[in-house]
């Protein structure tokens, strides 16, 4: 039995990851339709929905190790080992890529804001004794998340109201070596949205795909226009199922309604493999020598943000860097400023004492992960340096998280 639930608990973070990328996929169809602004904040919203999915079971099962945790690590793998390895990445397609320092500094002078919000509630545990601090410190914490909120959306405000996203691509190579880039809702028009790449880009689940304009090349086959020696069983019946899946999509009913099964379908399944993976992590624990902070910490972070991830690297590997460094900080700046406060509102209205308290080292690992990434993003070039460095200090909390002992 025991077995059986570190199983489950396996099974179920590895079925997370397909499933967040047909999230993603159909969050990006329903944006589509719904105009420039609703669009934008659709995404921006239902971005880390993977997440405030896994963090809402935790909350109801009274997990607050793995919501705390995982909170953090979601920050730190995205600041740290997402940026890092996309950092690499590039760096071994070309040397010293330039990215837009300013967008960077105003993104990173929010994630300071941040850090110094998330990290405030725990400094009343020196001041007041256990029951006196526990109640502020749930106070202080639901006080917190609503400011936090509040300057969130104003930050989206903001975006929304500029001309063009924060990360204006600096171009690296002539237009006719570029990938061509579709956004359904433009990556910048929130200027921090994660997963919002209908790139013809490779999902999680599957290899590229071919864009519309791609099909076209094929429908030129059927029309005789190339020579016919090339037409074989394969290609024409390629060329028919591309045409047979262009028609279907160009209609407007399936347009807007297959998004919307797909985004509740996925939604739904997400919550099931959620329940089943968080009402295991006890088994799971008690049976490895993993303990639940590594759990919140390293794994559930990497399970959910696995789409940023393979989003950051791909875009690195083809010379963008504007777009793996929007990746990257974009997701860090949601999970910081709405996701996080947002899981604290949602505690607080299902009578849940979730507070920001955090230990004194996840206290640590957070400062010291956002003064690393200060530290390494203020510059205009990218170096492999910089990515080992931001990796290797992943790596660190990595190790440190595995020898911590649980402490409520």
């Amino acid at each position: 039995m025991d077995s059986d639930d570190s199983v489950i608990f396996v099974l179920n973070c590895l079925a997370i990851i397909p499933l967040a990328d047909v999230l993603c996929q159909a969050t990006d169809g329903v944006a589509g339709y719904m105009g420039e602004t609703t669009g934008a904040l659709v995404n921006v919203t239902m971005g880390n929905l993977t997440e405030l999915v896994i963090f809402i079971q935790a909350l109801v099962q009274r997990q607050y190790i793995i919501v705390r945790t995982s909170l953090l690590g979601s920050l730190v793998v995205n600041m740290l080992l997402v940026l890092g390895l996309a950092i690499l990445v590039g760096e071994a397609c070309e040397r010293s890529q330039v990215y837009n320092v300013l967008a960077t500094r105003v993104a990173a002078g929010l994630l300071c804001f941040t850090t110094v919000s998330l990290l405030v509630p725990s400094t009343l545990k020196l001041a007041a004794d256990d029951l006196t601090t526990a109640r502020k410190m749930t106070d202080l914490s639901r006080a917190t998340s609503v400011v936090l909120v509040i300057v969130y959306f104003l930050y989206l405000w903001n975006q929304m109201r500029s001309e063009k996203y924060a990360y204006k691509p600096l171009i690296q190579l002539d237009d006719a070596e570029v990938p061509e880039m579709v956004d359904s809702v433009e990556l910048g028009r929130a200027g921090i949205h994660r997963r919002t790449l209908s790139y013809p880009r490779a999902t999680l689940a599957s290899p590229p795909l071919l864009s519309m304009s791609d099909s076209k090349s094929y429908d030129s086959f059927d029309n005789g226009s190339a020579n016919a020696s090339f037409c074989t069983p394969a290609t024409s019946l390629l060329s028919r199922v591309s045409a047979a899946m262009d028609a279907m999509l160009a209609s407007t009913w399936a347009q807007r309604t297959i998004p919307v099964i797909l985004l509740i379908a996925s939604t739904a399944l997400i919550s099931a493999c959620s329940e089943n993976l968080v009402s295991r992590v006890d088994h799971f624990v008690a049976h490895s020598p993993i303990s639940k902070t590594m759990v919140g910490l390293i794994i559930l972070p990497i399970v959910g943000n696995a789409a940023e991830l393979v989003s950051g690297i791909l875009f690195a590997s083809r010379k963008q860097m504007d777009l793996a460094f929007a990746v990257s900080i974009g997701s860090a700046i949601q999970i910081a400023l709405f996701v996080t406060p947002l899981v604290v509102l949602i505690a607080w209205g299902i009578d849940r004492n979730m507070s920001l308290h955090f230990t004194a080292f996840e206290s640590v690992a957070l400062a010291a992960s956002s003064v690393l990434f200060l530290m390494l993003v203020f510059d205009t070039r990218c170096s492999v340096l910089k990515g080992v460095c931001l990796c290797a200090g992943y790596a660190i909390i990595a190790t440190a998280s595995y020898f911590i002992i649980d402490a409520e």
